[in-house]
């Protein structure tokens, strides 16, 4: 098991707002059902990201946590090599970004009223359902898995093309 990771840079905006950056990868085994449905180390799984974080108080009264994680994730093996399984963990996301708000007025302070927004990038399903989707083509003529499969990838290639992710390779 590997794990490394950046120091994360932390910076103060302001007295009352704080900025944390970081990069990491992390390497661990892949634990996953085979094409046989047993579940078994299947090979390696790197993790390779940027995080991204702003908290504290924007004005009077009002604060917030904001984030975003944009991660790139792939599996390595025999598994891999040998075709049996793809090079995406299943159920993974390329982004994952949230806001949250807290506004309490000055003149009431036992008053607050939060909000939060939660944003996920699509995730990497298609290796979950391999046989409905192949039975789905034979049946109805839908989509075949290689749609699935490219319009998972389309969201990691952007990834990669991001200046942060160049400097990371």
């Amino acid at each position: 098991c590997l794990i490394s990771s950046s120091r994360p840079t932390i910076g103060s905006i302001s007295p009352r707002l704080t900025a944390v950056a970081g990069l990491f990868r992390i390497s661990k085994p892949y634990f996953n059902l085979d094409p046989a449905r047993r579940f078994r180390q299947l090979g390696a799984v790197t993790n390779r990201g940027v995080e991204l974080s702003l908290a504290g108080q924007i004005a009077p009264g009002l604060s917030l946590v904001a984030g975003t994680i944009l991660l790139d994730a792939r599996i390595s093996g025999e598994e891999v090599d040998r075709g049996l399984i793809g090079a995406r963990p299943v159920g993974t996301f390329v982004r994952r970004s949230i806001l949250s708000v807290d506004y309490r007025p000055p003149w009431y302070n036992r008053l607050s009223v939060d909000a939060l927004l939660d944003s996920t990038s699509s995730l990497w399903l298609s290796g979950v359902f391999p046989d409905r989707i192949t039975a789905r083509v034979a049946r109805a003529g839908g989509p075949g898995l290689g749609y699935y499969e490219e319009m998972g990838a389309r969201g990691f290639r952007l990834a990669a093309d991001h200046a942060l992710a160049r400097e990371w390779r």
